[in-house]
């Protein structure tokens, strides 16, 4: 029987790998961090281990490089689990060894079994995959008992929505509470610890949406997580611009959890998006951010031409600079809404404007948003991805 290891720290989720697992026919040993899976590594020579990024006391990319200086299991199949959003650390696992990496928030249970089948196969350079060692094809009331499973994970998912949006919606409120006064002697400690539970909330939640097949939920708190890690990282980014941009993205959480799981493909890669600035380093800045989404972006220099453009092609989503050549922001977005093609299209400015009279002007011209320069790539990801999922509930 072949052996997997599942290195997790949320206990959730790792009881449901296990039972998923050993009802395919596998073995399962556990560990709920990576000290205790290099413990345990140094014990065991599993078929194939199932790595968590995310974790607590020693990441996996840490555990993925221990096993690779093991004798025992330099040759070990290793499947990670990431959030597509943290390239960084996406990259570092490939380049310490994974032979496989999968967005948590988006691979069912059983789309993870057939690629741990696939990867124990190419390992042993089987000529197909096959299923684990004496187990038959499953039954029909195997089957049932999976679909019934299934369900049931959904649905429990789904009523934990409200607990988890009220938490996430209470630490928000604190970090504003504690953005409003600099100079307590606490707020350095205080904005980075809340910060911290925000992104560990969102990273279980973004992990246990692709057990419910909730993608929308998971994308969403996957780019989320993002985002309030950056804000971690680099505290100074921490203004109304960004909080806005989480508030917004909580919000739509909530909603998306009031639509339930009965999902058709996201398919954002088919999305159009229309960025317009004339300075090419900004211009190009806005649509690495897009880009970082996993979207396709278009970008004019001159508000004229974007205004020809927009006149004969629809897109799902336009960012606007505002000070620009020939035609203000604000004037190209009240034109705009006067075509047919785009006169519903979301219009998000990205501007060093951010004051309240031109915060009004947005909003008068036509705009939905606003977001603020200098600004983090991922917060312009995050706002790209919320108008575009709703975009798709409609």
């Amino acid at each position: 029987m072949k052996k997997i290891l599942i290195v997790e720290d949320d206990a959730v989720i790792t009881r449901i790998y296990e039972r998923q697992f050993v009802g395919a026919g596998y073995e399962v040993e556990l560990a709920a961090d990576g000290e205790q899976a290099m413990e345990k590594l140094k014990r065991l020579t599993p078929d194939l281990v199932m790595l968590d990024l995310q974790m607590p006391k020693v990441n996996g990319v840490e555990v993925l490089k221990f096993i690779r200086a093991q004798p025992a299991t330099k040759d070990v199949p290793v499947v990670v689990f990431t959030n597509s959003y943290l390239g960084n650390l996406v990259q570092q696992a490939w380049a310490a060894g994974a032979n496989k990496c999968l967005t948590k928030a988006i691979c069912t249970p059983k789309q993870l079994i057939e690629v741990v089948r696939s990867t124990i196969a190419a390992a042993e350079k089987s000529p197909v995959p096959v299923p684990a060692e004496g187990k038959a094809p499953p039954t029909q009331k195997e089957e049932e008992d999976a679909a019934k499973f299934q369900k049931e994970v959904s649905a429990t998912f789904i009523a934990s929505g409200s607990h988890v949006v009220s938490m996430l919606r209470a630490r928000l409120q604190a970090l504003i509470k504690v953005e409003a006064d600099t100079t307590a002697i606490n707020y350095q400690h205080d904005r980075l610890r809340i910060l911290s539970e925000m992104f560990e909330v969102t990273h279980g939640l973004a992990g246990k949406s692709g057990l419910a097949g909730a993608t929308r939920i998971g994308t969403m708190a996957g780019a989320t997580e993002a985002l309030l890690r950056e804000l971690h990282d680099k505290p100074k980014n921490i203004n109304p611009s960004t909080l806005r941009t989480v508030a917004n993205s909580i919000d739509f959480i909530a909603q998306l959890f009031g639509a339930g799981t009965q999902e058709t493909p996201l398919a954002l890669d088919k999305a159009t998006v229309l960025v317009v600035d004339d300075e090419p380093i900004s211009r190009r800045a806005v649509m690495a951010g897009v880009e970082k989404a996993g979207l396709n972006a278009t970008g004019i220099e001159d508000p004229l031409e974007a205004l020809a453009t927009l006149e004969k092609q629809r897109f799902d989503i336009i960012f606007l600079d505002v000070q620009m050549p020939n035609m203000t922001g604000h004037e190209l977005c009240v034109k705009l809404r006067a075509t047919a093609t785009n006169a519903k299209t979301p219009v998000v400015f990205v501007t060093a404007l951010t004051d309240f009279n031109n915060r009004a002007k947005s909003t008068l011209s036509g705009g939905n948003d606003l977001i603020g320069k200098p600004f983090l790539l991922m917060e312009l990801s995050l706002k790209a991805l919320t108008y575009l999922l709703k975009g798709q509930l409609k």
